[in-house]
C-alpha cells in the first residue's frame, strides 16, 4: 500500500505541474486597433440595430439605438442579386417586409421598394412605423450615417456559398472606402468565411470567431486548459449557455480578457440577466433593447 501511495504521489508531482503549465501558459494574441480605445464599462450593443426599438436593421432602428446610448451596433449581412450588401438577419425578406423572396435573388431596387415597418410591433404593443416607408438599410448607408459607430458585422452563412467571395470582397471594399478598419469586427458562424475575409483584408480588421473555432476554444477553457486554448480571432459572440454548459463562467470571461479577447453575450433582453452579466464584468451585452440596457448600466 505504501508503495502505491508513493507512486501516486510521485505521479501527482508530475501531473500537477504539467496541468498548471497548460492552465497558466501565457498566450500572446495580436492586438487590433478596434480594442485600443477600450471603455471601462460593459458595452451596450444594439442587436440587429435595436430590434425592440424600431424595425430591425433599418436606419430608424440604428438611429433609435444611437439615441438610447448604444456603444456599438450588431447587424447581419446578405448580398443582393446586383452585389449590394443589405443588413438583414434572414436570407429572405418575408418576415420583416411586405415582400417575399431571397435577398440573393432580388436587386437593391426591388428590396428598397418593400415596406420594412408594416409588421413591426414595439414593446408597448403599438405599430408606429406602419405606412412610414421604412426600408432595410444597406451597409453603405450605415457607414455613411454612423461613421463613428463601432459594430459587430455578421456575414451570414445563409447566403448562397457561391456568393461568399463577392460578399467578402464587397464588405472589404466598403470598409476601406469609409475608413472603418478600426471600427468593425467581422464575424460569421462559418469559419471559412472568416478566414477568407482575414486573407482579403490582410489581417487589418478584427475577427469574431466562427462556430467551430469557438467550440474548440471554449471546450479547452471549460476544462481549464487555457494554455492550449488557441484562437486566431479577437472576439467571441456567445449565448449564456449551450448544451447545459454555463458559458459565462469566470475562466472564460477572465481568461479571455487576459489574452486581449473580447467576449459578448447574446441576446439579453431581461434586466436580471443584464445585471448578472455586468456584475461578472463581461465585455459586452447584445440586446434588442439598448434603451433598457442603458438604464441598467446607469444604476448606482
Amino acid at each position: 500500500m505504501k508503495s502505491i501511495v508513493k507512486k501516486a504521489l510521485g505521479l501527482g508531482s508530475i501531473i500537477v505541474p504539467i496541468w498548471y503549465a497548460i492552465y497558466a501558459w501565457p498566450q500572446s494574441d495580436e492586438s487590433m486597433p478596434f480594442f485600443e480605445k477600450k471603455k471601462t464599462r460593459t458595452y451596450n450593443i444594439a442587436h440587429r440595430g435595436g430590434a425592440a426599438l424600431a424595425p430591425e436593421e433599418t436606419l430608424e432602428a440604428f438611429a433609435k439605438s444611437e439615441e438610447a446610448g448604444a456603444d456599438m451596433f450588431e447587424y447581419d449581412v446578405h448580398i443582393t442579386k446586383d452585389g449590394h450588401l443589405i443588413a438583414s438577419h434572414d436570407a429572405t425578406v418575408d418576415r420583416i417586409t411586405t415582400g417575399t423572396g431571397y435577398i440573393n435573388d432580388l436587386t437593391l431596387t426591388e428590396i428598397k421598394a418593400l415596406d420594412a415597418g408594416e409588421k413591426f410591433v414595439d414593446v408597448n404593443g403599438e405599430s408606429p412605423y406602419k405606412g412610414q416607408g421604412v426600408q432595410l438599410a444597406t451597409v453603405e448607408e450605415i457607414f455613411l450615417l454612423f461613421p463613428h459607430k463601432r459594430a459587430v458585422i455578421e456575414l451570414k452563412d445563409t447566403n448562397r456559398p457561391e456568393l461568399y467571395e463577392a460578399m467578402n470582397q464587397e464588405i472589404w471594399r466598403l470598409i476601406q472606402q469609409y475608413n472603418m478598419e478600426d471600427k468593425v469586427i467581422i464575424a460569421s458562424f462559418d469559419h471559412k468565411i472568416n478566414q477568407r475575409f482575414k486573407e482579403i483584408s490582410n489581417g487589418q480588421v478584427a475577427i469574431g470567431a466562427g462556430e467551430s473555432e469557438a467550440t474548440s476554444y471554449l471546450t479547452k477553457m471549460i476544462l481549464r486548459l487555457n494554455g492550449i486554448a488557441h484562437t486566431d480571432s479577437q472576439a467571441f459572440q456567445l449565448p449564456t449557455n449551450q448544451h447545459g454548459l454555463d458559458l459565462t463562467q469566470k475562466n472564460i470571461i477572465n481568461g479571455s480578457r487576459q489574452r486581449g479577447i473580447d467576449v459578448y453575450y447574446w441576446t439579453i433582453n431581461d434586466e436580471e440577466t443584464m445585471r448578472d452579466l455586468i456584475a461578472k464584468g463581461v465585455d459586452g451585452i447584445m440586446t434588442d433593447n439598448p434603451e433598457l440596457l442603458e438604464k441598467v448600466l446607469n444604476e448606482g
